[in-house]
């Protein structure tokens, strides 16, 4: 028997759907995030949602809940104001959006040094999630938001697994360490690592690894370790650590970040 994702609402749909779908941010396997009259952004099941896949939106917000719960504030992270009983999160604006678009709207004009920052930043963030007990299992540029600075805060927890619970989602392709996903814990600290990996060579290039293949052909020469060249160019040489699990932690990371930003005479960011 196949389950439905909506139910059969007839168009047009009633006022209040249609008022929340006109203020519709984006929307995945959580269900939509909209912007409020508040200012704050919503984050709740589809309105459309049968209820089946409601119960599974609301799961992986309650996932979410628990971690902005474990989560403390930090320059790296944004605010949970809320959350209700309905599988609601209420947090706070980035109205600069993600990290991904802004790359890709922006390449022109974006410095080195910019760009080293928001990978100090993306490291910074990894390790307060890893801090806590927190293996994110999703990390790429899209789910980091721009601040007013602008420095980036790690998002979207509802897949994220936390004291060693199964997490809901891994990463796709491209951030995705070769492993079996049927694992009864398929991410650790190492995955998350290689996905930050991939995240740099992206903030860097502005390209996602392999971008002209297929995911079929990525996942195979991942398997072989066959991985973007990346000899010469900035941050190259901490991209191919991250890609072969020679990090241990965020941490170390940054730290390498930190002396690759010092090694152009660049100064981070406090």
């Amino acid at each position: 028997m196949t389950t439905s994702y909506y139910e059969d609402i007839p168009y047009p749909y009633p006022s209040p759907i249609q008022k929340r779908l006109d203020n519709c941010l984006s929307f995945g396997i959580t269900g939509i995030i909209e912007l409020l009259p508040s200012g704050l952004i919503g984050k709740s099941p589809h309105p459309r949602a049968s209820p089946y896949s409601r119960d599974s939106m609301r799961k992986h917000l309650l996932r979410e809940y628990e971690v902005y719960q474990r989560l403390p504030t930090h320059d790296r992270l944004i605010e949970m104001i809320e959350y209700s009983g309905d599988g609601t999160l209420i947090l706070d604006y980035m109205p600069f959006g993600n990290l991904r678009e802004y790359l890709k709207l922006n390449r022109a004009v974006i410095t080195l040094p910019q760009r080293l920052q928001w990978c100090i930043d993306a490291a910074e963030a990894v390790q307060v999630v890893h801090s806590h007990s927190i293996i994110h299992c999703d990390i790429k540029p899209e789910n980091f938001l721009l601040g007013p600075e602008p420095r980036l805060r790690i998002i979207d927890f509802s897949g994220s697994s936390i004291d060693g619970k199964p997490p809901y989602v891994l990463e796709n392709t491209r951030f995705f360490l070769p492993r079996s996903r049927d694992d009864e814990l398929p991410c650790s600290v190492i995955t998350d690592l290689f996905a930050l990996g991939s995240s740099i060579y992206e903030i860097i290039t502005g390209e996602q690894p392999h971008v002209n293949l297929g995911d079929k052909e990525v996942e195979a020469r991942y398997k072989r370790q066959e991985f973007p060249i990346v000899d010469g160019m900035s941050c190259g040489e901490i991209i191919k650590k991250c890609w072969m699990g020679e990090f241990n932690s965020a941490k170390a990371v940054e730290a390498a970040l930190e002396v690759e930003m010092r090694k152009y005479n660049f100064t981070t960011t406090s």
